[in-house]
């Protein structure tokens, strides 16, 4: 069928440069011809290997890369249908893969349905909105509650009476406890193993959601200081 669409294409697109008004140049005329013969054999090319792959279970689809990544619908289409979907540089109707996704996607309709993209496409919104498909970590009441909460256990007497900000990291389990704190950039010893003190006593996080499961994810948290703060919790 695609093979018949691509030659009536063919023709159609070679009657109207014999129709146009100066008539092309003989030479333009078979240049023409034979690029258009050539993206006929591509796409007959293709449309045989989508049946072929078809055929031996191996299902796939293409388009140009888009964000995001990890995607939804594209984790419904490999577990629900077991469709991989593979980034090209191109995809436009007439090219490799364009006239390649047009006969896969006419075989998997005639597997799971007509409406089988749009269906996967309801259940990859379904997943999204229960809140936890795919989610990064965080601290409860955000990272202005995590400040108050480091600023309210420092010690601040053991502390010099300086300004600046340091950078902590560390691994949020899928429990939400957090491992191996590390100082990347830091103000001073003081400073920085005070932080890594206070952070050891933080409740825990609300792990990452990867999928609709909860998985491990590193974190890095800025930790600032100045005097205002400093007279505010020494209170």
């Amino acid at each position: 069928m695609l093979r018949a669409v691509c030659i009536a294409l063919l023709q159609s697109l070679l009657f109207l440069l014999l129709l146009s008004c100066n008539g092309p140049s003989p030479v333009a005329t078979t240049l023409r011809q034979e690029s258009l013969v050539q993206t006929s054999d591509t796409c007959s090319q293709a449309a045989a290997r989508a049946r072929q792959d078809f055929q031996q279970g191996m299902y796939a689809l293409h388009s140009i890369e888009f964000l995001p990544q990890p995607n939804t619908y594209l984790h419904v289409l490999s577990q629900s249908y077991q469709i991989q979907w593979r980034f090209v540089d191109t995809d436009t109707a007439g090219s490799y893969y364009g006239c390649y996704d047009a006969m896969m996607v006419q075989q998997l309709q005639s597997k799971y349905g007509a409406k089988f993209l749009q269906e996967a496409a309801q259940q990859a919104d379904s997943l999204e909105q229960t809140g936890h498909w795919y989610r990064q970590a965080s601290f409860p009441g955000g990272l202005d509650r995590l400040h108050q909460l480091v600023w309210q256990q420092v010690r601040w007497t053991r502390l010099p009476a300086r300004e600046g900000r340091l950078f902590a990291s560390f691994r949020i389990d899928t429990t939400g406890r957090i491992h191996d704190i590390q100082i990347r950039s830091g103000m001073d010893t003081a400073h920085d193993q005070e932080v890594v003190r206070v952070l050891q006593k933080m409740p825990r996080w609300i792990p990452a959601y990867g999928a609709g499961k909860p998985e491990v994810q590193d974190y890095t948290v800025p930790i600032p200081f100045s005097q205002a703060i400093r007279r505010q919790y020494m209170q």
